[in-house]
């Protein structure tokens, strides 16, 4: 049976482990797709700066399960709703089809099945983003916001206005976590944030 997407098991309640990595351009995307998603390490998310178009496309082609798209400071709602759409096919983003991927039987119908089933999470690193959640939480195609802790920013509150505009909207609150040892997070580390509210918990590569 094929695990079911992040999306539906953020809709059912259920807590999940994802791992984060970066897209590089040298490197087949195959390859890194395959070893992302290698056996203890969850299913496989790609972590892209805003302005990656290309890099996200590219690992949404390639098979990752979503995108955590990492916002810098503060920015125009209408920057981040083209970035939001990026990773969406028509009539809902800017998603391009691409000319070597096989023609489904149902076009319109596989392109809105990707549009539901592919996560979009916006990862916060800035404690200034606390001021804009709301219309972020507003976005069409978000799924949830992602802090990622810092050792040059206490987020705390932050992270509790994450947690309390996402139940409030519907979506999934997340939290960015180092890997520990052979990319693998500290369990401890993952309970904690779940019982803090967390629904989504991410283990960072460690290049990312």
């Amino acid at each position: 049976m094929e695990p079911k997407p992040l999306v539906e098991r953020w809709a059912d309640g259920e807590p999940t482990v994802a791992y984060a990595i970066d897209v590089p351009a040298a490197v087949e995307p195959d390859a890194w797709v395959v070893t992302a998603a290698a056996p203890g390490l969850g299913p496989a998310v790609g972590w892209f700066g805003s302005d990656d178009v290309a890099g996200r496309q590219r690992g949404l082609d390639a098979g990752l399960i979503g995108s955590i798209v990492e916002l810098g400071a503060p920015a125009g709602i209408d920057v981040v709703a083209a970035t939001v759409a990026a990773g969406r096919y028509p009539p809902l983003g800017t998603r391009p089809w691409q000319p070597e991927d096989p023609v489904p039987a149902d076009p319109v119908r596989h392109r809105a099945i990707a549009n539901e089933m592919l996560a979009t999470v916006l990862a916060l690193g800035d404690a200034a983003w606390a001021r804009h959640l709301g219309p972020l939480v507003d976005l069409d195609g978000v799924d949830g916001l992602l802090v990622r802790r810092s050792s040059q920013q206490d987020l705390a509150d932050l992270e509790d206005l994450v947690i309390e505009c996402c139940d409030a909207a519907g979506l999934t609150p997340g939290l960015a976590l180092p890997s520990h040892g052979a990319a693998v997070a500290d369990a401890r580390a993952v309970d904690q944030a779940h019982a803090l509210g967390f629904g989504f918990v991410v283990v960072l590569a460690p290049s990312t």
